[in-house]
């Protein structure tokens, strides 16, 4: 999983960046989402229990599983700059783009670098089956830097997530979401996280039926891969703004059992 977070934050970064970075001139923070970690470093410690209790590592331990891949990632660039983890559910990379956010505006960094990466593990695939057996599991990792800018591709709007805490009706959470996020275009591209399951489809479909702009669902493509698919959905919203397919972007996801989250992007011009 650390690697494939190493590799979309040096994607996503630039080589240019990079070296800046580990040179001191510019603070990047890192925000790392994740949802199965905690499944992957524990059989990765029994596994080393049961083969040699001698040498096995202390991962198993929460202080150190949840943010190794962000102090690695930290350690990677040379930065000093804050970094965090948000264990979540699948919309968890929306609350990692808020906090990106307040952490600019309050000046502690030049740029932040949100990452969400998953390694595909055997338990959680197959858990995943008795939750819907449509689902097809997958893994991987997506990245995007964020940093103040008055033109160009800019997150236009992130509400709070909306919390199952507060709701448990999904349909009224999501909908709750889309008011938040003002008013939106007719032409705007919506990036959702349907995944071709009916009843987890239930309330995007219900709440964004007949939509009027271009649909796209990353996840009845790429599969679910659980904390990093809301990831993916934003950087396929990007890169469809960036070659002009729209002019405005949508992304939203209805998470398993924590929250709903979403987001605006939105082109702009300069001048």
């Amino acid at each position: 999983m650390g690697k494939y977070a190493a590799a979309a934050v040096v994607e996503a970064l630039g080589a240019e960046r990079l070296e800046e970075v580990r040179a001191g001139g510019l603070r990047v923070g890192v925000v790392c989402t994740l949802m199965n970690g905690c499944v992957n470093y524990s059989n990765r410690f029994f596994g080393e229990v049961l083969e040699d209790p001698a040498t096995a590592s202390p991962i198993l331990f929460p202080e150190t599983v949840f943010n190794a891949p962000s102090s690695h990632l930290s350690a990677l660039m040379n930065s000093s700059a804050p970094n965090d983890t948000l264990v979540g559910d699948g919309a968890e990379y929306f609350t990692g783009l808020e906090l990106a956010t307040e952490w600019l505006a309050r000046g502690e960094c030049d740029a932040c670098v949100v990452v969400a990466a998953e390694e595909l593990d055997w338990l959680s695939a197959e858990a995943m089956g008795y939750y819907a057996k449509g689902l097809v599991p997958s893994e991987g990792a997506a990245a995007v830097v964020l940093e103040p800018a008055p033109e160009g591709i800019v997150l236009a709007s992130i509400p709070d997530p909306v919390s199952y805490a507060e709701t448990t009706d999904r349909v009224g959470a999501l909908e709750r979401l889309r008011t938040a996020m003002g008013r939106l275009s007719d032409s705007a591209l919506l990036v959702d996280g349907r995944t071709g399951v009916p009843r987890i489809d239930r309330p995007e479909e219900r709440v964004f039926g007949a939509w009027p702009g271009r649909r796209v669902s990353p996840r009845k493509v790429l599969g679910e891969s659980l904390g990093a698919a809301s990831a993916l959905q934003v950087v396929v919203a990007l890169d469809l703004l960036r070659q002009g397919a729209a002019g405005e972007a949508v992304v939203t996801a209805v998470g398993g059992n924590e929250q709903v989250g979403g987001c605006v992007f939105r082109r702009v011009e300069a001048g």
